[in-house]
């Protein structure tokens, strides 16, 4: 729908984990000019319109970024970490996080509405959007509910409490993924969810219960119309979801284990909750969505309605 994709790699080089800041910054040096070269390549062979990246300071200089809007191509960095990798220091003469990239930009597109006036004061021009779905697979009917209630995510921090919390109180958490076991193909876990009571997610940050993002599985597990969802509360997931209506959402673990108890006992009820989230997801949430609202914000027409979205900057209309 949007077009021919140019795609450049930068990761594909990065230095192991045992590189010092010397090799980093020489690595992001020779990588830089790679990707100048390519994008001049594709600029040639047939006009690039727009360059979406995913990017930090420790892998783009700015001046790289500078470079390609010098030719009249507009530059969008989407950026899910802003809460944890805002200033990440020095690294060669640039700062490694998101605060080395911010002004470099024409949009900063941000999962956190919190950072829109971070980005602001560096004189940077932000969007606020979360993460997008797919909603063909929720398509058909639904599958039995013999795996109760599944947690699909790498292992680590407050989410080995919860399932540890909830293992104590007699509800047993199947968990997938890094850490848990095998990770899970996209076909693995359309199934899991599918054949899942209960699918939990948490939106804490790093190894922090008290600071939280909204995650890419926010939009990704209601999707595919299985069991229902419930998360930890924060903010801006409830401004995408009906919270009690769509989704469920707890403040502390007894919190949780009074929820989860309740869907295994009303199991209709699950079932009524997930459905709403899915059409919610099919509404507003395909990712076609936000990089139609991407293209508003940057002035391209587009035909399809976009949901309002908050821009902010000094060319927020």
């Amino acid at each position: 729908m949007l077009g021919p994709v140019t795609r450049y790699d930068y990761a594909r080089s990065f230095p192991d984990g045992n590189a010092n800041v010397k090799d980093i910054v020489a690595w992001r040096r020779r990588m830089n000019g790679e990707l100048l070269e390519a994008f001049r390549e594709a600029h040639h062979t047939r006009r690039v319109d727009w360059v979406l990246a995913y990017v930090q300071g420790l892998h783009v200089m700015a001046d790289t970024i500078r470079h390609i809007e010098s030719s009249g191509v507009p530059t969008v960095n989407l950026s899910l970490d802003d809460k944890n990798s805002w200033d990440c220091g020095d690294v060669g003469g640039q700062n490694a996080g998101s605060l080395g990239l911010v002004e470099a930009f024409d949009l900063w597109w941000t999962s956190a509405s919190v950072s829109t006036s971070w980005v602001e004061a560096e004189g940077g021009r932000a969007i606020y959007l979360p993460e997008g779905c797919n909603v063909e697979d929720g398509v058909g009917e639904v599958d039995s509910m013999d795996l109760g209630v599944t947690f699909i995510g790498t292992a680590y921090g407050h989410r080995l409490e919860m399932v540890r919390y909830l293992a104590r109180h007699g509800i047993i958490v199947r968990p997938f993924g890094k850490g848990w076991g095998r990770v899970p193909t996209r076909a693995e876990v359309r199934s899991i969810v599918r054949r899942s009571a209960i699918c939990l997610g948490h939106g804490g940050i790093g190894y922090s219960s008290q600071i939280t993002n909204v995650k890419g599985r926010d939009f990704e597990l209601p999707a595919l119309r299985g069991g229902a969802y419930v998360t930890t509360y924060n903010a801006d997931l409830a401004r995408h979801f009906d919270v009690g209506r769509e989704i469920l959402c707890w403040h502390s673990l007894d919190e949780l284990l009074e929820i989860t108890r309740f869907l295994l006992r009303t199991p209709s009820a699950g079932r009524r909750l997930a459905a709403l989230a899915y059409e919610r997801c099919r509404r507003e949430h395909r990712w076609s969505q936000r990089y139609l609202s991407v293209l508003e914000a940057l002035g391209f027409r587009v035909d399809e309605p976009c949901p309002k979205v908050r821009l902010v900057g000094e060319m927020n209309p």
